[in-house]
């Protein structure tokens, strides 16, 4: 009896961590939002402005967000609320990031709202293509401000 059980708990703990892997995948942690059909009617690879803490302004394409080793989603961000909730947000309904601090930023939406949100540890490194194709990593608590201005051309 008490071998049945082991076996049960243990096949269970197999198939939670063989289902845990499968959903994170070798490019990172993936979200039901962003593998959805409705991912697909978002843009990725957005015109962006960013401005840098010394005021000097660079256009870049937006290739994605992630964390330091990889990118997380081309077409969202995640953050979190002063009362600790998780927020996915499209980047094509953010007109802006600014106020970015180390614990947070505001986010301005295409319908005129503000949130001040925290950023998620996973979802703080921008991954850009300047002048058409060098890419580079930055790091949004790194960034004065952040602006969307539209598709890529």
């Amino acid at each position: 009896m008490k071998i049945s059980i082991i076996r049960t708990g243990s096949l269970a703990v197999v198939l939670l961590v063989a289902g845990t892997l499968a959903s994170h995948g070798a490019t990172g942690p993936s979200t039901n939002k962003e593998n959805s059909a409705s991912a697909q009617e978002h843009l990725s690879g957005l015109t962006a402005r960013i401005t840098l803490p010394n005021g000097a302004t660079e256009t870049v394409r937006l290739d994605g967000v992630g964390c330091t080793e990889s990118i997380c989603s081309r077409v969202l961000i995640k953050a979190k609320t002063a009362q600790n909730a998780l927020v996915e947000m499209w980047f094509d309904s953010i007109v802006a990031i600014r106020d970015i601090r180390e614990d947070g930023a505001l986010f301005v939406l295409k319908d005129h709202s503000e949130q001040r949100l925290s950023l998620v540890s996973d979802f703080r490194v921008l991954y850009v293509a300047k002048d058409g194709t060098r890419k580079e990593k930055l790091d949004l608590a790194k960034v004065k401000s952040f602006e969307i201005l539209g598709p890529s051309r």
